[in-house]
């Protein structure tokens, strides 16, 4: 079973707060308790939960990207490029592979905009444009 900021604060006999302040980088946590709490994590193991932080912040920190063909050296190097790119910024990239089948294009895109994703690159296979009116109204980038 993953560890909880809870676990961490129990196990510290600190609050959840403080121990959420010291991930927030919070200014009114004493050196001390960051230490403590921050030495704390690394032995335990702690990972964040990024989607009880998405329900929260509203912010998944994820993009997404819709190519055709996965095989193909081009989208495989802009798949490449784009993940080094937003790396530096913590964002983690969703790739998706429609087959160059509009349908599964149009299912990929609808998967992707539930997951709530930042921003969508699509390299689209379609000769139309319903499949974007979903991006449009959720207001996606």
């Amino acid at each position: 079973m993953p560890v909880r900021l809870k676990d961490i604060a129990n196990d510290l006999g600190l609050s959840v707060v403080t121990v959420s302040k010291v991930l927030r980088g919070h200014p009114d946590i004493g050196e001390k308790t960051r230490n403590r709490v921050l030495k704390r994590m690394t032995e335990m193991n702690y990972q964040p939960n990024l989607a009880a932080r998405a329900l929260i912040t509203g912010q998944t920190w994820t993009m997404g990207i819709v190519v055709p063909d996965l095989l193909h050296p081009f989208f495989a190097s802009v798949a490449q490029s784009l993940s080094h790119e937003i790396r530096s910024k913590e964002y983690s990239l969703l790739i998706s592979s429609s087959d160059e089948d509009a349908e599964l294009e149009k299912h990929e895109i609808e998967h992707l905009l539930a997951r709530r994703v930042a921003c969508l690159l699509i390299a689209s296979s379609q000769w139309s444009v319903e499949s974007f009116r979903s991006i449009e109204l959720q207001k996606t980038p």
